[in-house]
């Protein structure tokens, strides 16, 4: 699944859908006219209209037990109970140890407590996400791509298609809104059943290479053997002892 968007003159849409080798998934697509409060569409796009989407539009029209790709976008990524940081405040920080049974000194200063959290935190592969939840509630498994590896998600493909449907209708660049809205759903429609089915081999070829990469580069990395004995070492292990004591010290000299 993923978000993506198309920008005219007339305004911006946001595309949520998902998608998978039987194509994009019925009933899942949400089309909406992005506001201009900022002009990075991520930042148009939150928590709430996103778990909605998922609640009502995507999880109901996915076969049981479905894997759900995801990446990290923040309303992707909004956690069940967020980690005090520096900035939180000195009574939050109590509630959070304390919710947790950690023992504390609610007279400590705020670093000190700051100090405890840090201590106590759980691993980066412990976090609770709010989305995986919903999603694990539902009966089907959360995948995230790691950070920055679009290309392990076959529905940018997809994407990549979409807009390029939607740029050669408009080649005057003067769509309308309206216009806008039906040539979007005219560009989803157009991509095939088949056409997913290659998104999705092209993805498992990627990551296949990945796999193999990494086993490679594990395999040179035991072979490699790195030898510390440079060339000025080889100089130095010679044995002035068995020397003439006067080169001895014509060399010495020489160093200072």
């Amino acid at each position: 699944m993923g978000t993506s968007h198309f920008l005219v003159p007339s305004g911006r849409l946001i595309i949520v859908h998902g998608g998978s080798d039987k194509g994009f998934v019925p009933n899942a697509s949400l089309i909406f006219k992005a506001g201009q409060a900022s002009g990075d569409y991520h930042g148009q796009m939150n928590y709430d209209n996103f778990s909605k989407w998922l609640t009502e539009k995507l999880l109901p029209n996915i076969p049981p037990n479905s894997i759900v790709v995801l990446d990290n976008a923040p309303y992707h990524s909004v956690l069940e109970d967020k980690v005090p940081t520096k900035s939180t405040t000195k009574k939050d920080m109590i509630l959070w140890l304390s919710k947790r049974n950690i023992t504390h000194d609610p007279a400590l200063r705020k670093m000190e407590l700051y100090e405890i959290v840090q201590a106590n935190k759980p691993p980066e592969d412990e976090k609770n996400y709010k989305i995986d939840r919903i999603i694990r509630s539902n009966g089907h498994i959360p995948l995230r791509t790691p950070p920055y590896m679009c290309e392990l998600n076959p529905i940018e493909l997809a994407w990549a298609q979409v807009k390029s449907y939607i740029r050669s209708r408009n080649t005057m660049g003067d769509f309308s809104i309206q216009s806008l809205f039906q040539v979007t759903e005219e560009a989803i429609a157009s991509v095939t059943q088949l056409d997913w089915q290659k998104f999705c081999q092209h993805v498992i070829t990627i990551e296949n290479k990945f796999w193999e990469t990494d086993r490679l580069m594990e395999d040179r990395t035991d072979e490699i053997i790195i030898s510390l004995r440079t060339d000025s070492d080889s100089e130095s292990d010679f044995d002035y002892s068995e020397s003439d004591p006067e080169s001895n010290s014509e060399s010495t000299s020489d160093c200072d």
